[in-house]
């Protein structure tokens, strides 16, 4: 049995800007920060055998505020976000503006959603699901902790979920440093948490 902790980023400048990033990056906030502490203290007592980034900067830092000492962690590119082409670093009003069609299927039909220059939902999928292979011909049991991005993270439970490609958006975006855990069990692969930001709640963060 392998338990898979994923957890979003913490809030970035460009989050707070509506900013797409894509395979660009901007800091994370203070918020950002501070939510990624909460999620330190909430898995506090939860050992991990590995801990495994995206390989953008605001993925990586966060995974460093959640456990600043672990010795065992990685990068992986197959859970950076989707590359966006020409949407990166333009506001959300400037993408439906200049990219009305485009936009559209972004969120509407994602079936349909194609950017020159960038990667389509089915793509993504394509590379989060040979990541999970790789983890259970990797593991037989154990615990792991993912960070990563939020179009990545509706890839796995896509995947999980066994969810057409039309209902890639059906479950809400997961929010900054939320944490989704999924089960990997004798060839089967089961939800047990979708987006919790109970850490959130806590009061205290150093």
């Amino acid at each position: 049995m392998v338990d898979l902790y994923i957890a979003r980023h913490g809030q970035t400048s460009w989050n707070v800007q509506k900013r797409m990033q894509g395979r660009l990056d901007s800091s994370l906030t203070i918020k950002g920060v501070e939510d990624a502490k909460r999620l330190r203290e909430y898995l506090a007592d939860t050992p991990f055998d590995e801990v495994i980034s995206s390989p953008s900067g605001r993925a990586y830092t966060t995974a460093k505020l959640i456990r600043p000492n672990e010795t065992n962690m990685t990068t992986d590119p197959r859970l950076m976000e989707i590359h966006l082409g020409k949407w990166q670093g333009k506001t959300d009003d400037e993408i439906h503006r200049e990219f009305p069609s485009e936009y559209d299927h972004y969120w509407n039909a994602p079936e349909r959603y194609d950017n020159d220059g960038g990667e389509t939902f089915t793509d993504v999928i394509t590379r989060v699901e040979d990541f999970l292979q790789e983890i259970e011909r990797t593991y037989v049991e154990g615990r792991v902790l993912i960070v990563t991005h939020g179009v990545a993270i509706m890839a796995f439970l896509s995947i999980v979920k066994k969810l057409s490609l039309k209902k890639f958006w059906s479950a809400p975006i997961s929010e900054g440093t939320s944490l989704t855990l999924i089960r990997l069990e004798k060839g089967e692969r089961k939800l047990l948490v979708e987006g919790s930001v109970e850490h959130l709640s806590l009061v205290t963060v150093q």
